[in-house]
């Protein structure tokens, strides 16, 4: 093994154990900041629940439009980071103080995001600063920043390939034999990131997705396909219905403050109204036998989350998107097998996640093997067919809303 090669994956280690590391404690302290705001402080005030809950999410946006008014607001999701990957070759690292900040306060109060926007942007960054203040050269910025990411993604269902595949297969503009190098130490990161992860936290993130319900395969070949059309179909109304909140929200482009201040009001009250809209989603009280859930109840429970979701996105909050979508595709399922018995959950919701996710990502690979590993490997022929038929929805939608060649 030549020692460029071996530097090479020890960066790689080094940089996913890191973000292992960095996710663990920025999850502990969320939770910590959570449990404070949500459980003691309701209890303190004294007040009837629904205003109480109106009151904090308000605290929180106005708290996160404080920050934003004096400090700015750096961009902080995925799809974001890996754009200035590709761009620049190596992680933002201007703003790190204020993205740990702003991304506690957004998820500390109860944003309907999940912590991968705050933590890829975190760790990218930190890579890229611990290399520079090594004095590092570019190519090594760009591979702690991977690295970094890769290992945020790994902590994600315990599957180091899907994590790793996610990054490389999101659409930006590597080659693909820049992908295929890039594979091997993105995994190593993921495998780093996770092991660190599951350490401190003593499980992985996604954890309370897992299910031990095993099918029979065979006779859920021919719905696997619709399910995976019906995921996709969810992505892109998500991505619609951010579209109309971003634009009539656009009256208040010139005040931050106002902005937030209006999605933690907006938070507060749908969080009033359907509980399972804050934070990343509480697929335990869905699977609950005791929850007496209706149809309605639950499409309702999958409009009111998308809906806070795309809320906290476009008033400023600072979270990512894919726990979101995995708790909606898994309310989705769990209303589509109330309405049809016959079609068992631990059918309908590996389908749905993973089409919703890859309808989203437009990756038709590795939201299969990276939410595919919460459930058993029997029905990884569903979840595959799911994702394809998902993707094709994505890339017909692309198609749609990307502008004519003749336009002026």
């Amino acid at each position: 093994m030549s020692r460029q090669l071996l530097a090479l994956l020890l960066l790689s280690l080094v940089g996913g154990a890191m973000a292992g590391g960095v996710m663990a404690g920025f999850e502990q302290l969320v939770t910590l900041v959570s449990d404070l705001i949500w459980k003691t402080l309701p209890a303190s005030l004294g007040l009837p629940h629904a205003l109480g809950v109106i009151l904090i999410a308000t605290l929180g946006g106005t708290l996160l439009g404080l920050t934003i008014h004096i400090w700015g607001s750096p961009t902080v999701n995925l799809e974001h980071t890996l754009r200035q990957l590709t761009k620049n070759g190596y992680g933002d690292d201007s703003a790190l103080p204020l993205v740990f900040l702003q991304g506690l306060i957004s998820l500390g109060f109860g944003a309907s995001l999940g912590p991968e926007g705050p933590l890829t942007s975190l760790t990218a960054g930190l890579g890229t600063w611990i290399g520079r203040r090594r004095g590092a050269q570019p190519q090594v910025l760009g591979l702690l920043s991977f690295a970094a990411v890769s290992g945020v993604l790994g902590s994600f269902f315990r599957s180091p390939y899907g994590s790793a595949l996610i990054v490389l297969e999101t659409p930006h503009e590597h080659s693909l034999a820049t992908n295929l190098r890039l594979l091997i130490p993105g995994t190593l990161a993921a495998t780093a990131g996770l092991t660190v992860f599951s350490l401190l936290q003593g499980h992985f993130l996604g954890h309370e997705y897992v299910l031990t319900e095993t099918v029979t395969v065979y006779p859920y070949l021919v719905v696997a396909p619709l399910l995976g059309l019906l995921g996709g179909l969810l992505a892109l109304g998500f991505r619609q219905l951010r579209r109309q909140v971003e634009r009539r929200l656009q009256p208040l482009a010139a005040y931050p403050l106002g902005k937030t201040i209006l999605g933690g009001v907006c938070l507060g009250g749908l969080i009033a109204l359907a509980p399972l809209a804050q934070g990343r989603g509480q697929v335990d009280a869905l699977l609950d036998p005791a929850a007496e859930w209706t149809v309605l109840g639950l499409l309702g429970l999958v409009l009111v989350k998308l809906l806070a979701t795309a809320l906290c996105i476009e008033t400023g909050y600072k979270g990512g998107v894919i726990f979101p979508l995995l708790f909606s595709g898994a309310t989705l399922a769990v209303a589509i097998t109330k309405l049809f018995p016959m079609l068992p959950l631990g059918a309908s919701i590996p389908c749905l996640t993973v089409a919703t996710l890859t309808g989203f990502m437009g990756a038709p690979i590795g939201p299969v093997l990276m939410v595919g590993s919460a459930f058993p490997p029997e029905v990884m022929p569903l979840t595959a067919l799911a994702s394809i038929f998902s993707y094709l929805v994505c890339v017909q939608g692309q198609n749609r809303d990307a502008p004519s060649t003749t336009d002026s």
